[in-house]
């Protein structure tokens, strides 16, 4: 196991929330312009030259590639019909088909600090995780209020669930016929902090993972 991926799986078993962003890779080329295979020795994910890379074009690497910790994918800052992804983040699915990045938050013109006391806009996956921790460390404070007997990777897991389970899936503005954003692109949708602050429910697989 690579080591930044077997740091972030210690670290889910010491009971902490991990998010993890997507990196700023690119397209999968597996399902972006397949017309454009011209060049299969130099592919750069995200460009054209050549689109193509054998058995499985994901962009997500090690260690947002980790089944536990939170992978978050960037789109931009905006609601409705004007929230697009960022065409930077990177793409799953895995090498196995295991389904990565997890959510989406916002991650274009993101206001954040910067170099001599000043305020700078940011592009990146980079911007979108720690919007990803703020409201992870909501649904924290509401689960040990709500379910106190919650504890170590069991809370974990339950935080992860409800900011999956109950983010909003986005529209396709570049579509005609208003189609959902791959999950390749955007996991589970945008983060909704109203909602996994709220929901009662959360949703896991047969293994009990989100």
């Amino acid at each position: 196991m690579p080591i930044k991926k077997q740091f972030a799986m210690q670290l889910i078993m010491a009971w902490l929330v991990v998010s993890i962003s997507a990196s700023n890779d690119g397209n999968s080329a597996a399902v972006d312009a397949t017309n454009n295979i011209s060049d299969k020795d130099d592919y750069v994910p995200g460009l054209n030259a050549g689109n193509y890379q054998p058995f499985n074009s994901g962009t997500i690497g090690d260690p947002a590639d980790s089944p536990d910790p939170i992978t978050v994918a960037a789109e931009q800052s905006m609601q409705g019909e004007d929230s697009d992804m960022g065409e930077f983040t990177s793409w799953g699915l895995l090498p196995d088909y295991t389904l990565k990045p997890d959510v989406s938050a916002p991650g274009r013109d993101i206001l954040s600090t910067g170099n001599d006391n000043q305020y700078v806009k940011m592009d990146g996956t980079s911007m979108a995780a720690p919007f990803n921790s703020g409201v992870a460390a909501l649904v924290i404070q509401r689960l040990k209020k709500t379910n106190p007997n919650l504890h170590g990777a069991a809370l974990v897991q339950a935080v992860k669930g409800l900011i999956m389970s109950t983010a909003n899936p986005q529209l396709d503005i570049n579509s005609d016929s208003n189609a959902i954003v791959s999950p390749r692109r955007q996991g589970a949708g945008q983060i909704d902090a109203g909602a996994a602050t709220a929901s009662p429910v959360y949703i896991t697989t047969d293994d009990g993972t989100s």
